[in-house]
This record gives structure tokens, sequence and C-alpha cells, in this order.
């Protein structure tokens, strides 16, 4: 596992962080046991150079922080509700960057020929397609859709 953006330990954070939130359940596998972590640098190329330094360092701490602690940090920042309100909206923003992360590369369908992406959607039982496109023959419309096909087409 490699990151153009993310250290070892700064990766060993994110997983940490990954695996709180999305622990596995039944046939859902846990953050860490699927390949996403291999398409973190897909969702990093997006974050400025600001909040990607912040992350870093975030992530670094949460490599030497025990699971119980992380889970009590989320728990923190979901529920803070009293306090200034620089406070409630800043805790609100690193809920939402955090789990934006998470959530968007476990959830994406990523493709590859390892990728776990329609393992999670086959559990859930949940086919998505785009009316009017056949699954099939529909390569360079995803290209079209997927940014001059620059990048790989996650989310269809």
């Amino acid at each position: 596992m490699t990151s153009t953006y993310l250290n070892q330990r700064e990766l060993k954070g994110f997983l940490k962080l990954a695996d709180v939130l999305i622990p596995g359940e039944g046939d859902l596998p846990r953050f860490s046991s699927t390949n996403f972590i291999n398409f973190i640098d897909l969702v990093l190329e997006e974050v400025s150079v600001a909040d990607l330094g912040d992350l870093k360092l975030l992530f670094g701490l949460l490599a030497y922080v025990p699971n119980f602690l992380i889970h009590w940090f989320m728990l923190f920042v979901e529920n803070f509700q009293v306090g200034p309100d620089f406070l409630k909206g800043n805790l609100a923003k690193i809920e939402l960057g955090l789990k934006g992360i998470i959530y968007s590369l476990y959830y994406s369908r990523l493709p590859g020929p390892n990728s776990d992406g329609d393992k999670i959607f086959k559990v859930l039982g949940w086919e998505t397609n785009i009316p009017g496109l056949s699954k099939q023959n529909n390569t360079q419309r995803e290209r079209e859709l997927c940014n001059g096909g620059r990048r790989p087409a996650q989310f269809l």
C-alpha cells in the first residue's frame, strides 16, 4: 500500500479511522480488509494543500492512538452540541471531511480487476445504472462522464 500523499504511518492512521467508521457487519467487510486504500490518491488529489497538511497530521497522530479513543473522538465530533458556534461549525466540517473520504472510497464501486467495489454492492443488493446506458457498451460514455477519461469511472 503506497500513496503519493501519505506516508506509511499516515496510511496506518487512516486505516484505523476507516475501521472505526466501517468496522464490517455481516457480509460487509471492514474497510481495511478491502483494497480501497489503493485508491486513496484519487480522493486526496482534490484536497487543498492546507487541508492535506491537516489530514496528514491527523492521520499521523491516529496511527498511535488506540481504537477506542478514535471511536470516542468521532462520537465527540458527531455529537458536539454545546459551545461556541465556530467550534461547532469546524467540528461539523471535520466530521463531513473524514467521513466523506472514507465513505466515498467504500461505496464508490471503484473499478479494477481486484476491486472490492462490486462486492459491497452485491452484499447490499443494490444495482446502480444510468438509464439509457447498457452495461456492456458504455466505455466511451463513461470516459465522457468522468472528466475526459483522465479518471476511472468510479461512480458508475
